[in-house]
């Protein structure tokens, strides 16, 4: 068993955007999403309700590959297990889950905490396991261009 963080780093907020997509693509390991968080990195948008949608996938188009970090010093790369930031598509609608929130900035006087609290939840009632073939996506699907969020994912692979 191996542990690994995947971190997107602060992307703009817009309508249909692929901000995360993740696929086992090994043949003798279970992958399994343990953590998902959402954090608003936006400093100064006016505040507007968005919803995120985590989506059941089995193919990814393009993107910006990113490589997980192990949680181990001693394990090594997560070689089988593709992690793509704003993919250009991905195959597949199933909704696991949809989180809402808005994304009005943590300001100064921290008089929007909610943004702050949200950093610490995580996203999932239960863990979602992937076979071979099988992924996850995290989607923003409404309208909104305003402010900014990073994702964080805790993934776990186990061989078989």
């Amino acid at each position: 068993m191996a542990r690994y963080l995947v971190w997107t780093g602060a992307q703009d907020c817009a309508q249909n955007k692929l901000f995360l997509a993740l696929k086992n693509t090994g043949v003798d390991q279970v992958v399994t999403l343990e953590d998902l968080r959402l954090i608003n990195s936006d400093a100064s948008a006016t505040g507007v309700f968005v919803e995120f949608d985590l989506l059941k996938i089995t193919a990814i188009t393009a993107g910006t590959a990113v490589t997980p970090v192990p949680a181990d010093s001693g394990d090594g790369t997560a070689a089988s297990l593709t992690c793509v930031l704003a993919p250009t598509a991905v195959t597949g609608s199933t909704v696991f889950l949809a989180h809402y929130t808005n994304n009005d900035e943590v300001g100064a006087t921290n008089a929007f905490p909610t943004t702050a609290i949200q950093a610490g939840l995580n996203l999932l009632p239960t863990p979602i396991r992937m076979r071979y073939g099988a992924g996850v996506a995290l989607k923003q699907i409404t309208s909104s261009t305003e402010g900014s969020f990073s994702a964080l994912a805790v993934i776990r692979i186990d061989y078989d």
